[in-house]
């Protein structure tokens, strides 16, 4: 069996966006010789565009992948959860795609079966965590047959 995920990466710079990137095998070479310092960059590119269009969100989880030797990042974005009392509600999710780090007005698609999966995971994940900032310190586990590498 091929390993769906190459890298679950936690991104907890407060400078850029929060969250947690999974960086698919699909198209994983289009990433170079360091594919997790690659998918860090693209991500930090698409937190960059949203920042200075002034979106913020407390926390995003990005599914990586490439097409045709063109990184793409699937950004979902999480909102609507004001207060600690309001943990872990039912949180907004805002979606953008870039490609080569330029966002699409028109996105092709929604991520993959594999991305959802992913995302369902990260929900339930999350649901079960204490507060933000225990969920974004503590990813949840994937066998080694989905994610190859923990960051």
């Amino acid at each position: 069996m091929n390993t769906h995920f190459y890298a679950q990466i936690r991104m907890l710079d407060r400078d850029i966006q929060r969250g947690r990137l999974y960086l698919h095998t699909a198209g994983l070479p289009s990433y170079g010789d360091d594919p997790t310092k690659c998918a860090k960059k693209e991500w930090r590119k698409a937190a960059q565009f949203l920042q200075d269009h002034k979106k913020s969100f407390p926390w995003a989880i990005g599914i990586l992948w490439a097409e045709n030797h063109i990184p793409i990042v699937e950004f979902f974005a999480y909102s609507g959860i004001q207060t600690f009392q309001e943990w872990p509600g039912n949180p907004d999710v805002d979606y953008a795609q870039f490609r080569a780090g330029e966002f699409q007005d028109k996105a092709k698609g929604l991520t993959c079966e594999d991305g959802l999966i992913a995302l369902g995971k990260e929900g339930q994940h999350r649901r079960g965590s204490q507060s933000l900032e225990k969920y974004l310190l503590e990813a949840p586990y994937f066998p080694s047959e989905f994610v190859k590498l923990h960051f």
